[in-house]
């Protein structure tokens, strides 16, 4: 312990910033002893070599002193042992899979700023940074082959992704596509969902006099429906073991409907139907566009980018799920089991809940075209 203190001491005499890193290789009793007096001697402060008593007291017998007492092991290692032990390890480094490391991958460059323009970008990159798709090399028919028509300085780079990969971060954060996803789903296809069934018959039969049944017919039309309210969000859900909810509501038609104030015939209303989950930090949760000290002052992070709901007093995610884009077509170039190209296209009607029909086409040769089409 002494001579590590030494180490420290000997480092902190070149009066430089010093970054001081805890290491293993000692006993469970004699780590915490040497970790406390190292930080006093970097803090040049003197502690008493009596331990005060705590619950651990025990485990620093029988000395129970700021001390480890010196040792005189043999040292059983010798270099032949080592240098086989490096060997063996090395062996087992290159059988196993290849896992890059934050070291091992190039610094992205800085997304150009105010001051340098962004038209040194290659095309290819400049058309993703417009909001543009490019889904692979331009290809251009010319006789019996195809040639690819791309400058090598046009060519997207692993710098390049990294570029777009930290400039999305920087401007929508790591939840972004949640709080997106899940504000969409309230204003648009929560509606969607009920035009498609906008109207529900009912019918009931009431017995009458002489085998006269009156049959009752009941149209229920529904209209615009939606998060009103906002409630629990600022009760804190967490600790009371409930769930940040709002209430959601319906607008029903009624075509008897009753007269207003203003003598008009009113004919819908706004019905409560529940209660649904709200997403923190969406645009239905209270927490969306708090300042910083509102934040602090209601209990939350002013640093939780949210996205997540809270259900029963614990935090759930959805778990995001990934597709391939629908009314887009995407051609690739296919090596197996033969050189050809392909196109494929999911096809899907705007606004409906309804499954996608996947249409492919397959160009094996000038002469020959594989069409694979939905049932």
């Amino acid at each position: 312990m002494q001579g590590h203190a030494a180490c420290v001491e000997f480092m902190k005499s070149f009066n430089v910033p010093l970054f001081c890193l805890g290491g293993g290789g000692y006993t469970i009793r004699n780590v915490a002893r040497t970790w406390a007096y190292e930080t006093a001697v970097l803090l040049g402060e003197k502690l008493d070599p009596s331990l005060p008593y705590n619950d651990y007291y025990d485990f620093f017998g029988p000395e129970y002193t700021l001390d480890v007492p010196a040792s005189n092991m043999t040292n059983m290692n010798t270099r032949q042992q080592l240098e086989q032990l490096c060997s063996e390890i090395h062996e087992h480094l290159h059988r196993i899979p290849h896992a890059p490391s934050v070291q091992m991958q190039q610094v992205p460059r800085d997304w150009p700023g105010e001051s340098e323009e962004s038209d040194n970008l290659p095309e290819a990159l400049q058309i993703i940074a417009d909001g543009k798709f490019y889904y692979g090399d331009e290809v251009a028919y010319e006789g019996d082959e195809y040639e690819c028509e791309q400058d090598e300085s046009e060519l997207i780079t692993q710098e390049d992704y990294w570029t777009l990969i930290s400039r999305y971060f920087d401007e929508h954060g790591l939840v972004r596509q949640q709080i997106d996803s899940f504000n969409n789903f309230i204003e648009n296809t929560l509606q969607e969902i009920i035009d498609e069934n906008p109207n529900i018959v009912m019918e009931k039969t009431i017995q009458g006099n002489q085998n006269q049944d009156v049959i009752k017919r009941y149209h229920i039309a529904f209209g615009q429906c939606g998060y009103q309210t906002l409630v629990a969000d600022l009760s804190d859900p967490r600790n009371l073991n409930v769930a940040s909810v709002a209430d959601m509501v319906m607008e029903v038609v009624d075509n008897k409907g009753h007269f207003n104030k203003s003598g008009e015939l009113v004919t819908d209303r706004t019905e409560f139907i529940g209660n649904g989950p709200s997403m923190l930090q969406s645009d239905f949760c209270n927490l969306h566009n708090m300042e910083m000290l509102q934040l602090y002052a209601n209990g939350e992070c002013p640093y939780d980018q949210g996205g997540y709901f809270i259900i029963n007093g614990s935090e759930k995610v959805r778990i995001a799920q990934e597709r391939i884009g629908t009314n887009t077509v995407l051609v690739f170039r296919k090596t197996m089991p033969y050189p050809h190209y392909a196109a494929e296209i999911r096809s899907q009607a705007e606004r409906v809940s309804k499954l996608a029909n996947p249409l492919s086409l397959n160009l094996k040769d000038k002469a020959s075209l594989m069409v694979s089409a939905p049932n």
